[in-house]
């Protein structure tokens, strides 16, 4: 039968998992904001690449436009796919930070 670890081994540990979970969470913190505005900059080129495009060859030609507004839409996609993941997984990391805080503070005050 295991024992449990004393308390003050616990606090190195959950010391270090706090402080891990809340990088973790800052960095996903990061990438929730900034996928999205990664994705516009491609977006904002395709959309130039198409409306040059209809200024070149007028608007008879929607088989190059559309092409263009296409790669624009993916990489919106790209972008918003990214924040989504980074949402979720920012949420996760908060939690189990949050969750790693109050034991530290609970053993603590129990080993004062």
């Amino acid at each position: 039968m295991m024992t449990p670890p004393s308390v003050p081994n616990q606090i190195p540990e959950l010391t270090r998992s706090k402080r891990f979970w809340g990088r973790v969470a800052w960095g996903a913190g990061i990438a929730v904001v900034i996928a999205p505005l990664l994705g516009m900059l491609p977006t904002i080129a395709g959309m130039l690449r198409a409306f040059r495009e209809i200024g070149e060859q007028g608007a008879a030609d929607s088989e190059a436009v559309a092409e263009e507004i296409s790669f624009a839409l993916q990489a919106t996609m790209y972008g918003l796919g990214i924040s989504f993941v980074s949402m979720i997984l920012f949420a996760v990391a908060l939690t189990i930070f949050l969750k790693r805080r109050q034991t530290l503070r609970a053993v603590e005050a129990e080993d004062r």
